[in-house]
């Protein structure tokens, strides 16, 4: 019985036959056969051969039990044959994890490799986005520029050297501060408020009509660590001017508003000058006089690149503040638009 126990065959030997005899003189060869697969299976197959096949047996482990009845019914003893069907080796346990290791670890790498790419792709949509604003920002100064120098021109023209003088000393400043940060996308809030005040300075002394110019900013705001895009709000305030006309009214006044929510800066521009139709009739009636301004549409993609840089959604809203009054009223005009509020990274 030795030999009948731990017999192992490959897997593409699993087609299996055995054989047996049982002896008796009085049935001479006349014997029923039982037999069963694994002691699971109480259920025995009976048979008048003198062997049995097993064909195409999965691998694993079997256990054949094979007895003997002569002519008067009379039982032999239990023979017993185990043996084992190998598996082939990529049906084994170890192939099989070492495969779910390699896939797991070819889909971490493609998964690295990918997130990879997108980052890459990102950072450079962000610098093409970095370089459209500042390509948008350097056709705005020139235009910034160009008002002043007239400005002076008025002065110069007038033979009012003194005031030229004064003006052009103010206007020198304005520029040094402008050309230094012309190579970068952002300023801080407190610089760009201080831009704005000596533009609106030089503005007045230019019209040499007086008009009220506040700014109102949240307490939440960090004004020294806060930083917002360059030029970004001098266009509507500029536009307020030129266009709005609020030094032609009486009790002209410019207006800014910034405010934090969360992570978003509100700023708000508002002016009671005549207003965004009276203006639009007016470069309609005046087409030879009037200055064609473009700060305001670049100013707008400018806010529509820094959108899509933070993944934002956010518009200009420009809006008649007293729509109702008549054309020959003060109805004032409105400017609205967020941007994220970013502070300069601290120095560690």
């Amino acid at each position: 019985t030795k030999y009948l126990e731990n017999l192992k065959f490959h897997y593409d030997s699993n087609n299996i036959q055995i054989n047996y005899q049982a002896i008796g003189y009085r049935s001479q060869n006349n014997f029923t056969y039982w037999y069963r697969i694994n002691t699971t299976q109480d259920k025995w197959q009976s048979t008048t051969n003198s062997n049995i096949v097993l064909a195409s047996l999965p691998p694993g482990n079997y256990s054949v039990q094979i007895k003997a009845t002569n002519v008067d019914g009379t039982e032999s003893e239990i023979k017993s044959i185990s043996f084992e069907i190998l598996p082939a080796f990529w049906m084994t346990n170890w192939f099989k994890f070492s495969v779910m290791i390699l896939a797991l670890f070819i889909g971490y790498r493609a998964s690295i490799n990918t997130i990879r790419v997108y980052r890459t792709q990102a950072k450079f949509q962000k610098k093409v986005n970095e370089l459209q604003m500042i390509s948008l920002q350097s056709k705005m100064s020139p235009h910034f520029i160009f008002n002043s120098l007239n400005s002076i021109q008025n002065f110069i023209l007038k033979n009012k050297s003194e005031q030229a003088n004064d003006f052009l000393l103010e206007f020198s400043k304005l520029i040094r501060i402008i050309l230094m940060n012309s190579d970068s996308t952002s300023i801080l809030l407190n610089e760009e408020i201080k831009i704005l005040k000596m533009y609106v300075g030089l503005e007045r002394k230019r019209l040499r009509n007086d008009f009220s110019f506040t700014i109102d900013i949240d307490k939440s705001v960090d004004q020294l660590n806060c930083i917002i895009p360059s030029m970004l709000i001098q266009p509507y305030v500029e536009n307020s001017i030129w266009h709005g006309n609020v030094y032609s009214n009486p009790n002209g006044e410019i207006k800014i508003s910034i405010k934090r929510k969360n992570d978003f800066l509100f700023l708000e521009i508002t002016d009671n000058g005549i207003g965004v139709k009276s203006a639009k009739a007016s470069k309609i009636q005046k087409p030879t006089n009037s200055h064609k301004s473009i700060a305001t549409s670049v100013t707008e993609k400018r806010i529509q690149l820094l959108s899509e840089l933070h993944n934002q959604m956010s518009d200009v809203e420009i809006c008649e503040l007293n729509p109702n009054l008549s054309s020959n009223n003060f109805v004032g005009t409105c400017v609205r638009y967020s941007i994220p509020y970013e502070v300069k990274p601290s120095k560690e």
